[in-house]
């Protein structure tokens, strides 16, 4: 699964601590983009229950995952070009927060 970001991701990452980040990644690399890839094969596919991806209400073209339970928040965008391979657009990242500006 390929990934974009925003820069405001980027500055959002370069705000977390060492170990939210790694964390982060860790939750990035073995939950989540298998789950994209996942649903590219089949849009029916349920998200892992512990991601808790839910479409938000303020922008119904964001979505948000939570990848640390209390507070570890992300938002993202299916990106679906046509002709093109899908990819994910990482938005935001941080506490519950992020999810005032997604």
């Amino acid at each position: 699964m390929r990934i974009v970001t925003t820069d405001t991701f980027d500055r959002d990452v370069g705000r977390l601590a060492r170990g939210e980040k790694e964390l982060f990644y860790r939750v990035l690399e073995t939950r989540f983009l298998p789950a994209c890839d996942r649903r590219v094969d089949n849009p029916t596919e349920p998200w892992p229950a512990s991601l808790r991806v839910k479409q938000m209400k303020s922008r119904p073209d964001v979505i948000e995952f939570t990848w640390e339970y209390r507070d570890g928040r992300a938002t993202f965008q299916w990106q679906n070009p046509s002709g093109e391979v899908p990819f994910v657009l990482l938005r935001r990242v941080g506490g519950h927060a992020v999810l005032d500006n997604p």
